[in-house]
Parts: structure tokens; sequence; C-alpha cells
């Protein structure tokens, strides 16, 4: 996933910190920490030698420009390098950006502080618009534009699972379990991906964790009917 998207990075850092607080176990974290470098190292120089500038993955700018611009849903909106759909004066310092290196590198920053103007002009509109994208990520994109998204034998079992993972939620609070690995990894990962866009592939990296949660949810239906009866 570090490989994938640079919010992963994150997301990894955050569970390291998880992890030292819960087991306290400097040993395995400082091991993580090394195969992962290992894992990295090569793509960090390869950037390194071509960009000048030690990076993994480099889009937060574009990804959170995509999401958070006045033309943006919860899926974004797709730009494919035409910035002149949204604003003229951002394309026209776009268009005279030298061919060079770091094209994409420049590019990037600026989308990242043009998406970052946006948010702080109009917060309570991109507010909204994050809770859309929350909500969409976890149930269901009321306004997809993407091909048989409401097709019965995708959106059915993808609610019927959102349902049964908030239930699951609801029960692992109850039982005060709020610092369950899976339910944490679940919520910071839909947090995360909100500030920037939802598409309907990414419900593929929740998939499992919502299985594992929803069976809490399973779990206490059985034990509550038995106590029933």
């Amino acid at each position: 996933m570090l490989l994938l998207r640079g919010e992963f990075f994150i997301i990894f850092f955050f569970f390291l910190t998880y992890f030292f607080f819960k087991k306290k176990n400097i040993l395995k974290i400082f091991l993580s920490l090394f195969f992962v470098t290992i894992i990295i190292s090569p793509y960090v120089y390869r950037n390194y030698k071509i960009f000048e500038i030690f990076t993994l993955t480099k889009s937060s700018g574009f990804n959170l420009f995509k999401g958070n611009n006045p033309l943006a849903k919860v899926e974004g909106y797709s730009l494919f390098y035409n910035y002149r759909d949204i604003s003229n004066s951002l394309a026209d310092v776009i268009d005279r950006i030298e061919p060079q290196n770091k094209y994409d590198l420049i590019i990037d920053e600026i989308l990242f502080e043009e998406a970052i103007k946006n948010i702080k002009e109009n917060k309570s509109y991109y507010f909204k618009l994050y809770l859309q994208k929350f909500f969409a990520f976890i149930v269901i994109d009321f306004n997809s534009s993407y091909p048989k998204y409401y097709n019965f034998f995708h959106i059915f079992p993808k609610i019927l699972l959102s349902i049964s993972t908030l239930i699951g939620i609801a029960v692992l609070l109850y039982n005060k379990q709020f610092l369950n690995f899976f339910l944490i990894y679940f919520i910071i990962n839909v947090a995360i991906f909100s500030f920037f866009f939802i598409l309907p592939r990414y419900s593929l990296s929740l998939l499992p964790i919502q299985i594992i949660i929803s069976l809490e949810a399973i779990k206490f239906y059985f034990k509550k009917k038995v106590i029933f009866f």
C-alpha cells in the first residue's frame, strides 16, 4: 500500500505509534521500519536520482485538488490536466512552467496550495463535501457517475456489509474495545481518504476489515438470540 498511495505513510506511522503504546515492543517497531525501508529504498533512490528529492510518491497536491475544487463531487473531478475547466488563472500558471524533470512535482505543489486555498475560502462547503465522501466510502454514493455503480449485485452486498460493519463498530464501542486494531484501521482509512476523493474501487482496501468487524455484529446477534430463547 505504501508503494501505491502516499496516504498510507500516515496510516503506517499511526500504527507504529499505536503498537508502541499498546505493546511497548521497540524491537518489532524497529524491525517494521527496517523491512519497510528495504522494500521502498529502490524507489526512493530512483526518485532522488531523477528529481533530487527524497520521496516515494508525490501526488498529494493533485489528489487533494481533484477532490477539493468547485467542480468536485465525491469522486472528485477528472482533470486530465485540463485545469482551465476550473480556473483560467490556475491554467495560465501551469502553462508557464518550463519542461523539466521536476515538472510534475511543481504542478503538484501548485495544486496543493490551490486546494488549501479553496478549503479555507469555503470551509462549510468542503466540510459538507467531506461528510459526503465519508458516507460514500462507508455506505453508498448517492450521486455516482460510474457505469453500473448501482447494479444490484454491487450495491446490495455493499449496503448490507456497510450496515453490519456499523453495527459491529457499535458492538466494539459498547464492549469498550475502541482500541481494537481493525476498528482503528477502518476509521483512520475512511477519515484520511475522505480528504481527497472516493472512487468505487477504494472499498476493496476496506473489504477485509469490514468482514472482520461485521463478524462482531453477527456474533452479537447470535449471543442475544441464544439468551432470548
